[in-house]
């Protein structure tokens, strides 16, 4: 069917050494995510260099991954190695991650109206993510 197939030479092969020789593949991958968040913001106090401002929230994320691998992907030689080079050998994989945020922030105003400095203020921060994948984890800001 492919007699005298050479990659590197400048001949033309037949159709059928060219069906022969090649295959049509495609994976497919999808993301979903889906994400809420309720917050509220405002005016805790005023200070003498003006308001404190702050905000407390939740959010929550899900996230959910599909990942279809084709056919020709799953063939494998004796050796392990996937028989369609470019393909990473692969089986299906469905998976998802989801996280429940919990969250606090405030602007905490040090100075305001000086001739070298019009305001200054801190802004400081902590979040707690739960993850579905790992547990707890706290950042601050």
């Amino acid at each position: 069917m492919c007699g005298g197939f050479n990659p590197f030479g400048d001949k033309p092969i037949s159709d059928k050494c060219a069906q022969y020789v090649t295959a049509n593949g495609s994976n497919n991958t999808s993301v979903h995510q889906f994400a809420a968040e309720a917050a509220a913001s405002g005016s805790v106090l005023s200070l003498p260099a003006g308001e404190l401002q702050g905000v407390v929230g939740t959010l929550f994320k899900r996230d959910d991954y599909t990942y279809k691998a084709d056919e020709i992907s799953r063939l494998f030689l004796p050796d392990g190695r996937p028989e369609i080079q470019g393909f990473s050998a692969s089986d299906d994989v469905d998976g998802y991650d989801y996280d429940t945020d919990l969250f606090v922030e405030g602007s905490v105003p040090l100075l305001a109206g000086h001739r070298w400095a019009q305001s200054l203020d801190v802004v400081l921060g902590y979040r707690w993510s739960d993850y579905a994948s790992i547990g707890g984890v706290s950042s601050y800001k």
